[in-house]
């Protein structure tokens, strides 16, 4: 099964255990997770103020890089 077809509880609990963190950034008005994960970067989008993942996505464009190192 593709991974991003899997329901988000079991993507983020996948990034969890197999994945390699690299950074996080903050990107208006979520914290933006930053993984390795079979060859792709992925993304996890947090929202801090509903205290939920919203989002796990692949980086499409690899210029978004910079607002991880911008920050950090």
């Amino acid at each position: 099964m593709d991974y991003f077809s899997l329901p988000l509880n079991q993507r983020a609990d996948i990034l969890w255990k197999e994945a390699v963190f690299l950074t996080s950034a903050s990107y208006y008005g979520y914290r933006v997770h930053l993984y390795s994960f079979k060859g792709q970067y992925i993304e996890m989008w947090y929202n801090a103020i509903k205290n939920e993942i919203e989002d796990i996505t692949r980086m499409s464009k690899p210029k978004l890089f910079r607002k991880y190192f911008e920050q950090n």
